[in-house]
């Protein structure tokens, strides 16, 4: 399901990623972490967990080096359009249970 699917939003750089990519940095991160002996995954950024100069690279570093602020106006088109994804994801999470028996 892509954003545009769940409420209306804008176009953004986000919704362009190649979310298997980046769910394969998010997993290898701790692993390497560990091995590394870092006590936090930020510190192991650099060191093949977000290889490339891919879009997908740079929005997995800027999750761990920008605010949220910065973020949310270079990823996903700013703060209004930021909320009006999450508020889908949480319709479309919450879809299945809206009608069910208590």
């Amino acid at each position: 399901m892509t954003a545009p699917e769940l409420i209306a939003v804008e176009p953004a750089p986000v919704f362009g990623l190649n979310l298997e990519l980046l769910g394969a940095m998010l997993m290898r991160l701790p692993a390497a972490s560990a091995t590394m002996g870092h006590a936090n995954p930020s510190a192991t950024l650099g060191y093949g967990t977000a290889e490339g100069s891919g879009p997908e690279a740079e929005f997995f570093r800027d999750v761990f080096k920008l605010s949220t602020d910065e973020l949310v106006e270079k990823w996903y088109g700013g703060q209004g359009n930021a909320s009006r994804f999450w508020t889908g994801v949480v319709s479309a999470a919450m879809a299945p249970h809206r009608n069910a028996p208590a």
